[in-house]
Parts: C-alpha cells; sequence; structure tokens
C-alpha cells in the first residue's frame, strides 16, 4: 500500500463490518503490511464485536487480492526451504485470524 494509505480500511455500516484491504494499484497483494494490518482490524472487531451482526471481506478497486505478494517474496532473503517454510506458515496464519471472528463472514 502506498504510505499515505493505510493498508486495510475498516468500515462499519449498520451491522456489518466491512474490511477493505487497499492497494487497488497492485491488486490488494497479500504483502507482510497488508498482513499485519489486517490482523490489527481483525483483532479490533474481536475485541468489540457489538452491535455487529456480519463481517464483509472486500478489495479496493478491480480485484479483491492478486493473492501473496511476489515481489515481496522476491525481496525475502535467502533462505533454507525448511526456514522458508516456516516464514509462510506464519505469513498464511496472520490471515486465518479471521477465524476467530464470533460473526459469519
Amino acid at each position: 500500500a502506498r504510505a499515505d494509505m493505510p493498508a486495510v480500511l475498516l468500515e462499519r455500516c449498520g451491522r456489518v463490518a466491512k474490511i477493505t484491504l487497499n492497494d487497488p494499484g497492485r491488486l490488494n497483494a497479500m504483502s507482510l503490511e497488508v498482513a499485519e494490518a489486517f490482523v490489527e482490524v481483525v483483532e479490533s472487531l474481536c475485541e468489540d464485536p457489538s452491535g455487529l451482526g456480519a463481517v464483509v471481506i472486500t478489495g479496493a478497486g478491480e480485484a479483491f487480492s492478486a493473492g501473496g505478494d511476489l515481489a515481496w517474496l522476491r525481496r525475502a532473503p535467502e533462505e533454507t526451504p525448511a526456514r522458508s517454510s516456516e516464514m509462510m506458515r506464519r505469513f498464511y496464519d496472520k490471515f486465518l485470524c479471521v477465524r476467530r471472528l464470533p460473526l459469519p463472514v
């Protein structure tokens, strides 16, 4: 995401929380920055789901998400296969935080 805009947006629309991946120029690719912002937003909803009935996850612009940010992966330092696997598992786990939401997503 650009430095002047948040990587992930949260909007409460009545009983619906709308989480928006906010890097349309890169088709909302899942970078470490997006992952960390996503966790923050989801944790804030886990802590205070009051008044909400559901959560919608969307992407800004023309795409929901292109998937993993390949540019970020290329910048990752040379790692052993085991270390790379562990790094990717931790990255993937960040997005699984959505499972902790006490609401339908």
